[in-house]
């Protein structure tokens, strides 16, 4: 395996990771944490796939930004900017409680928006996966 093809699993295999703790969360009730870790399973994948088609990882937090530059060699992955938009909004807002007072309309996430975040992450994961295992 190529060294560029580890550190790809690595990001999968991290956003997996982040993936089981919003399960685990949501389960618990914490919505905040499931809109956390759905949003940083979502921005793995999107880096692994940046990854493999850039050679490098972008320096950024913002989905939208990042799904903009991997649209110029996945041209699917715009059939998912509403999941990726909804993703976007929890990064900052979700892990400190002073942040960004009003960047959510309602405060903090409730256990619709936690599920809502998890449900699009779960498929934008399994997309890149599939997009990811075709091409390594």
């Amino acid at each position: 395996m190529r060294d560029k093809d580890i550190q790809i699993n690595s990001w999968i295999n991290f956003a997996c990771d982040d993936l089981k703790a919003a399960e685990i969360s949501v389960d618990k009730g914490i919505a905040n944490i499931v809109c956390f870790h759905s949003q940083q399973s979502v921005e793995k994948c999107l880096k692994a796939l940046y990854l493999y088609h850039f050679d490098t990882i972008p320096k950024t937090h913002d989905l939208e930004a990042i799904v903009n530059k991997l649209m110029e060699k996945e041209t699917k992955i715009s059939e998912h900017t509403e999941q990726i938009r909804y993703l976007n909004k929890f990064y900052i807002p979700t892990r400190y409680p002073d942040a960004l007072p009003g960047s959510l309309p309602d405060g903090l996430p409730n256990a619709k928006d936690a599920n809502k975040a998890l449900e699009n992450a779960k498929i934008i994961v399994e997309f890149i996966k599939n997009l990811l295992k075709r091409n390594i």
